[in-house]
């Protein structure tokens, strides 16, 4: 942890609060989104360390991605089948307690919502950086093709 600049995702979502302990100079960003696209988003992702498993030429190259995304699966959800109040009851857990945790040193948090637009003009501020001159990145999924971020 002390050789990279962040870490993501559901690695985080569980350990933001030891992770603030470990490294007191951090920072962190809460990405966050309509409840019902971030939804539609995880039961897309669900279950791609699975298909990547079995399609695999080398199924035991992607048994340790498997094994974490099992595990990381049980501990930020508690379960490996997809229940949609479950996952959205959550995620909004989630929210609200990172908000809670933070709500004392508001300077350590960013909440970034991406899909409404949000990019470099909030996300440089916060990192004390300067704003890139290239448009923010951003890549529409659609899957079904009515699907937006």
């Amino acid at each position: 942890m002390r050789q990279v600049d962040g870490i993501t995702d559901l690695t985080v979502v569980p350990f933001y609060s030891q992770l603030d302990q470990l490294f007191p100079n951090s920072k962190f960003i809460l990405t966050v989104r309509h409840q019902e696209h971030w939804l539609r988003s995880l039961r897309h992702h669900w279950n791609y360390a699975e298909q990547q498993f079995q399609l695999a030429d080398n199924p035991a190259a992607w048994m340790p991605v498997l094994e974490t995304t099992r595990l990381l699966k049980m501990t930020v959800f508690g379960r490996q089948d997809f229940h949609s109040d479950h996952m959205l009851a959550t995620y909004e857990k989630h929210c609200t307690d990172v908000l809670k945790y933070f709500q004392q040193q508001p300077h350590k948090l960013l909440v970034l919502d991406i899909c409404a637009g949000e990019g470099w003009e909030k996300l440089c501020p916060f990192l004390e950086c300067d704003m890139p001159e290239q448009p923010f990145p951003y890549v529409e999924f659609r899957q079904p093709a009515t699907l937006r971020c």
